[in-house]
């Protein structure tokens, strides 16, 4: 029986019996050399004017088909194909050529592999599928710190932002509609005001905004909410129109106002501790004649 061959890499099988005095030669060229070909060769080809279809030159001897690295080169601008025999084989492949590569059978779709990109690539039993990239696939270029974002749903693309975080931490974004919720359930459950000094919060439970300063968290002031006067207003949400207003009860109490303006005439007049003062009529002070007597006296 003649020399048989495996039906994958075309490995020799010799036969007890035969190569008599010549096995040597087919075991270095057909079964040694193949097996170092599968596992550590690369095969370099140019792909500028087209397609490269790998060389299947036969079983026991060397082709490209068999090679465990494949290296496309060359300028072609446009994406080419690597074709393939349609078997169970695995390929390194690293893409030398500024466009992308794919990888396929003669009559199947393949799989991409972006210019200077690297990547695993084996037969799944129907096509050529990639197992594993080098590096991630992204942009030619990107900015220095920039935060990486996702290119569409694949989750195996990532592209520039605008936003960037520096070595200390710093982050910078462009004028935008950002929404950035800072909810917390409660004041109980604000980070540290000393660790996070700066920082803004919302208490859910307060219906709140507030600040980190000082070591404390400061409750921001509300535009429909009075001002009490330990923040420096007044405590009222509205008044008398005219009317005069006074301190509280309290060194913190809020203002208060009296009943209205009074009546014309009328002077403001003292009612005594713990009662607001009131406009009352006028009481005592000078008549006419006497004012008039006290100008001829005095000379006014």
């Amino acid at each position: 029986m003649a020399t048989q061959y495996t039906s994958l890499l075309g490995f020799a099988l010799p036969v007890t019996g035969e190569l008599s005095g010549t096995w040597g030669t087919t075991v270095n060229d057909s079964i040694t050399e193949l097996v170092e070909d599968s596992i550590a060769a690369a095969a370099t080809n140019s792909v500028a004017a087209g397609d490269w279809t790998l060389t299947t030159t036969g079983s026991g001897a060397v082709n490209q088909a068999r090679s465990a690295i494949l290296i496309p080169t060359g300028s072609p601008g446009v994406t080419r194909n690597i074709i393939a025999p349609s078997s169970s084989k695995a390929y390194i492949v690293v893409n030398q050529s500024n466009a992308s590569v794919v990888v396929k059978g003669s009559a199947t779709t393949g799989t991409t592999i972006f210019a200077s990109k690297r990547a695993l690539v084996a037969w799944n039993g129907s096509d050529f599928v990639t197992i594993a990239t080098g590096d991630l696939e992204g942009p030619a270029s990107s900015t220095d710190n920039a935060i990486t974002r996702f290119d569409g749903t694949t989750g195996k693309l990532v592209q520039n932002s605008s936003v960037t975080i520096s070595d200390a931490g710093a982050i910078v974004a462009p004028q935008a509609g950002s929404i950035i919720p800072f909810y917390f359930d409660n004041q109980a459950a604000f980070p540290s005001a000393n660790t996070y000094h700066g920082a803004v919060a919302h208490s859910h439970a307060d219906g709140a905004m507030y600040f980190a300063h000082g070591g404390s968290w400061v409750k921001l002031l509300q535009a429909d909410v009075p001002v009490t006067v330990a923040q420096g207003g007044t405590g009222l949400s509205t008044t008398t129109a005219y009317s005069v207003v006074f301190t509280g009860t309290t060194a913190t109490g809020n203002f208060q106002a009296t009943a209205g303006p009074g009546t014309s005439g009328h002077v403001l007049t003292s009612n005594g501790a713990g009662a607001l003062p009131t406009f009352q009529a006028a009481s005592g002070g000078i008549s006419t004649g006497k004012s008039i007597a006290m100008a001829m006296i005095f000379g006014f």
